[in-house]
């Protein structure tokens, strides 16, 4: 019994380990960073929210066609 809360407490311990580490990573790679990659970073980034936002809209635009007009869905999709 006591083997098996032992063993749950070294696998939460190693996880917690990894994990640190990977703050450690991570930290270090952000420092390392120079102003022109981190702007590339988070141009990427921006770009990556855009195209997410843009496929919702088009996702809501779709599912209102059924209910819409031909020319109600044209002005929407010239909108987006």
């Amino acid at each position: 019994m006591w083997q098996h809360f032992y063993s749950e407490v070294r696998e939460m311990n190693q996880e917690e380990a990894r994990k640190s580490h990977r703050r450690e990573l991570y930290s270090q790679r952000m420092a390392a960073e120079t102003p022109e990659v981190r702007e590339a970073r988070l141009a990427m980034r921006r770009v990556a929210a855009r195209v997410h936002r843009d496929a919702e809209t088009c996702m809501c635009i779709l599912r209102l066609a059924p209910q819409c007009s031909t020319l109600l869905l044209v002005i929407l999709c010239r909108l987006w």
